[in-house]
């Protein structure tokens, strides 16, 4: 579905579609309607004056790292399951449903991720440990028993 905004008028143009009005593409046979006025406007009208159309890029997404993901990119994403393991390094398609994933721009951000958050003794968990440990315990002492208790091992 493509959207454009009209930033010049042209001959032939309602006088009721104004500068900055949106079109967006509904029709299967690739027409438009305008947000503003509901006015129909045929493929052509948009397409065929693309000095006077600007076309609106919009995100379908935006993976944990904040990057946005557009239609029809060539850009790869790198998708984490819940079991915390890459799954899937490849080119994001429209019909993909990534709603129980974790999605990332790049490999090297997927891996800090999981590095940083696997529940087996990531660091996060240790940093937590270590900034709870009570002091005159053996630290690591207080660690393995503050991740025990949290990870039920």
């Amino acid at each position: 579905m493509k959207t454009y905004k009209l930033i010049q008028r042209y001959p032939g143009i309602q006088d009721y579609i104004k500068l900055g009005d949106e079109a967006t593409q509904l029709y299967e046979n690739g027409n438009y309607i305008c947000n503003i006025s509901n006015y129909r406007l045929m493929k052509t009208e948009v397409e065929g004056w693309p000095k006077h159309w600007e076309e609106i890029k919009i995100p379908i997404f935006k993976t944990h790292d904040g990057f946005e993901i557009f239609e029809n990119m060539k850009d790869y994403i790198i998708v984490v399951n819940s079991d915390f393991e890459i799954i899937y390094r490849g080119k994001y398609y429209t019909n993909q449903n990534l709603e129980d994933y974790t999605v990332f721009s790049h490999i090297t951000l997927a891996e800090k991720w999981l590095d940083d958050n696997k529940p087996t003794f990531s660091k996060n968990n240790i940093r937590e440990a270590i900034k709870n440990s009570t002091s005159g315990v053996n630290p690591f002492v207080s660690v393995k028993s503050h991740l025990n208790d949290e990870l039920k091992l």
